[in-house]
């Protein structure tokens, strides 16, 4: 049984925090927390800006490594037709850099249509921030609830942050993508990690 997380109080599993604020993200550095999830709601800019595209003219982008200083030049080409989704990734990629003090990210905005990463796996990365503008979210595994109420998933719009295999000291948070396959629901959902070093 899933169980989407509409009300904070709900969150809170065993290596689980739910804050109310972008800066409370910064939680993720203690090193019994695997997942801080900022549940902000929907941003009614981006949802307008997503309100009359098709699923073939969702946007879709991946930058493999860019530089902090560059992101905004890098993300202008993907803000023509969806400016406040543009500005929103933006925001979260500079969040995501100043909580690792990283000069480099992977961004990847993409649709999916089936069930992509649908076993639970930890991620090879540090930390990886995800969010879901269209369709249900990431489903996660609560090691803090009862076995029948450990699958949990992440409300469309939420912010989350996941320590993967390469956060020093942690067994990192257990994932996967919802199951969509044959249900005609898609997803656009963005990704955000550490870029390679040049």
């Amino acid at each position: 049984m899933t169980r989407v997380l509409e009300r904070p109080e709900q969150t809170d599993g065993a290596r689980t925090r739910t804050v109310e604020s972008a800066t409370a993200l910064a939680c993720i550095h203690d090193s019994e927390i695997d997942l801080v999830i900022w549940n902000r709601g929907a941003k009614a800019s981006v949802y307008h800006d997503l309100a009359d595209v098709s699923l073939d003219q969702l946007p879709a982008f991946r930058l493999e490594s860019v530089a902090f200083a560059d992101l905004d030049a890098a993300l202008v080409p993907h803000a023509a037709a969806t400016p406040a989704l543009a500005a929103d990734i933006a925001e979260l990629a500079k969040l995501y850099a100043r909580l690792l003090r990283l000069k480099r990210l992977r961004i990847r905005l993409e649709t999916v249509t089936t069930d992509a990463c649908s076993r639970f796996h930890v991620d090879r990365v540090r930390l990886r921030l995800l969010t879901t503008y269209v369709g249900p979210g990431t489903d996660w595994l609560d090691a803090g609830a009862a076995p029948d109420q450990r699958i949990r998933r992440l409300p469309e719009g939420a912010v989350a942050l996941l320590k993967g295999s390469l956060w020093p000291g942690s067994p990192g948070c257990p994932h996967r993508s919802p199951p969509i396959k044959g249900t005609g629901r898609h997803r656009l959902l963005l990704s955000i990690d550490e870029g390679p070093v040049r």
